[in-house]
């Protein structure tokens, strides 16, 4: 939006009294749209809609949605499951393992790429 190339401001967040600004900026904002949003000012529920989608571990509903695009004859179709909080902890705990068994099969595959040049399994 400012003309900047997105490497540039990626390098300059490296900067901690850049980056402090920054959180300060987002910050303050937040607390103008809280205010907003507890008052029930003219426009509050759009500002209630975006802090739910800057901040949803914080403040969207504990539901989840996993949206799926899938491309067909008519152009693209988006579809959105909703699914409760203990569905998506069962999910993740029973993919914690299998995550696991991924991170050691690369550092497996890192190790014997670095020390012989190429993966024997």
């Amino acid at each position: 939006m400012v003309g900047i190339d997105p490497n540039t401001l990626m390098n300059w967040k490296k900067d901690p009294e850049f980056l402090g600004a920054i959180k300060s900026a987002v910050a303050a904002r937040l607390v103008k749209r809280l205010d907003r949003i507890e008052s029930g000012a003219n426009g509050w529920q759009g500002c209630a809609w975006l802090t739910e989608r800057l901040f949803p571990t914080r403040y969207a509903k504990p539901e989840v949605q996993i949206s799926l695009n899938t491309a067909s004859g008519q152009g693209n179709r988006a579809h959105v499951i909703t699914i409760n909080l203990e569905e998506a902890e069962r999910i993740e705990a029973e993919s914690a393992p299998i995550r696991e068994a991924a991170r050691q099969l690369l550092e497996e595959y890192e190790r014997n790429r670095n020390s012989s040049g190429s993966f024997i399994s």
